[in-house]
């Protein structure tokens, strides 16, 4: 008990320590409401849309989320750098920052929303997503829309990067809180109002909802709490953005995979088996990201930590803390295990029976479940030593790997939960390479060399 009181007093003398419970305190306030809405907006997205409807729904919008790319990891550099100039008060070199930053990504977005324009009528959509079920014309407008308004949000929700540099990071959670819970009410109104099955409407809702709250948020701040960090077209710096690029690369090839992995899964189902199949993996790898969200939640802010033990040569507090963070993930995949046991009433209570999902498919979404919470301190710990070259490194693989054993396994199973069992053993590859680097770089006999 004494040497407990005696770590409290300890942890709460800085203040950034408490910062830092605070922002644990509301992104978990956060996620929770997070979580709350995404279970009510699947049932509802589905009563209003059929499921086939749905699954070219979410196969749109990852083929469109694909587009985050073209930042090139520019939103962590900004972060990164407008972080450093915050700490040493250089208020100046913040906002060129930040207006390069925007200036940067404001031209390569619109540049890309030109060019989509120009090719979207020659797209043949109908085979894309592999449906018959809306026609052409309708589906060259509502793809011109969604990706309209998804570049916008894009370029605007730069704003946020502003706040995590300056620690706020819960603030992007809120925001997105807010456009989830604004769309689910115009969602709801659209089921009593408008016919159903109106993918258009779906689209405008989802897609210019987040717009117009970053846009508002933007003036806001911008006018009032950020008002030096303003962004203006005098204070952008060519130099600067060299800088900015330079760190965003760093970033970059992590993001890419990581967005290419996981965006191209709907994707691939649709072309493997359909529309259909998207829906039933969506939902059942919506009901196994809730202990993926938790563990993140609890690990991630051990991150700075890391980071300033990394600088002090801290060995000691450094393989204690490793030691913590996996018996919690281990604490998680228990949780799992039980998740999965009893995942066939959670689906049952949630949607009823409007989708059907195998047992198989839970089964194998929920071993990398497992896989992805086991592998999270050690990717916790990679990020906060720096060690992002072995990230860069298992990228590419990452991405052969899961595409080889995606049409492996379903040719071989003939069903959708042969993705999940390829996504697994991808992600395997992090859990055996990941501790074997972290374990290399603890057993130091005095400092960490990055």
């Amino acid at each position: 008990m004494k040497r407990i009181l005696q770590f409290k007093q300890e942890f709460y003398k800085n203040s950034f320590n408490k910062l830092l419970i605070g922002q644990i305190f509301k992104t978990s306030i956060v996620k929770f409401l997070a979580i709350l809405i995404s279970l009510i907006y699947v049932p509802l997205t589905l009563k209003y849309l059929d499921q086939e409807k749905y699954g070219i729904w979410i196969t749109l919008t990852t083929i469109t989320n694909w587009m985050a790319l073209f930042d090139i990891g520019m939103g962590n550099g900004l972060r990164n750098k407008l972080a450093e100039a915050i700490a040493h008060n250089d208020l100046k070199l913040g906002k060129s920052y930040v207006s390069t930053t925007y200036a940067f990504l404001g031209a390569i977005f619109l540049l890309a929303l030109l060019l989509f324009h120009f090719i979207n009528p020659f797209i043949n959509w109908q085979s894309l997503l592999n449906t018959k079920s809306i026609p052409t014309n309708e589906l060259y407008l509502i793809t011109s829309i969604v990706v309209s308004f998804v570049i916008l949000r894009f370029i605007l929700q730069t704003v946020t990067v502003v706040d995590a540099a300056h620690g706020d990071t819960a603030k992007s959670g809120i925001l997105q809180v807010i456009i989830s819970g604004i769309s689910l009410l115009f969602i709801w109104l659209a089921t009593l109002f408008t016919e159903k099955g109106n993918l258009l409407l779906l689209a405008v809702i989802l897609t210019g909802i987040p717009v117009v709250v970053y846009v508002i948020y933007s003036i806001i701040v911008f006018s009032k709490k950020y008002r030096i960090f303003k962004p203006e077209i005098n204070t952008i710096n060519k130099i600067h953005s060299r800088s900015l690029i330079a760190l965003s690369l760093q970033f970059f090839v992590v993001q890419i995979t990581a967005t290419i992995l996981y965006s191209s899964i709907p994707f691939v189902i649709t072309q493997l088996f359909g529309p259909k199949e998207v829906t039933q993996f969506s939902i059942a790898n919506t009901i196994f990201s809730l202990p993926i969200m938790l563990v993140n939640l609890i690990c991630a802010p051990a991150m700075p930590f890391v980071t300033q033990a990394k600088a002090k040569g801290d060995i000691a507090w450094l393989k204690l803390t490793l030691k913590r963070l996996t018996s919690i993930s281990y604490l998680f995949c228990l949780g799992t295990i039980l998740l999965v046991l009893f995942a066939g009433f959670i689906y049952k209570f949630w949607i009823g029976n409007k989708v059907m999902i195998p047992f198989y498919l839970t089964l194998s979404i929920g071993l990398y479940t497992i896989i992805n919470l086991l592998t999270t301190p050690y990717s916790i710990f990679i990020n906060g030593l720096g060690k992002l070259k072995i990230l860069t490194m298992l990228a590419p693989l990452g991405v052969t790997m899961f595409i080889g054993f995606s049409i492996f396994f379903a040719h071989l199973f003939k069903n959708v939960y042969g993705i999940s069992i390829a996504l697994s053993l991808t992600s395997l590859v992090g859990l055996i390479v990941l501790p074997i680097q972290i374990k290399r770089e603890l057993n130091h006999d005095t400092k960490i060399v990055v």
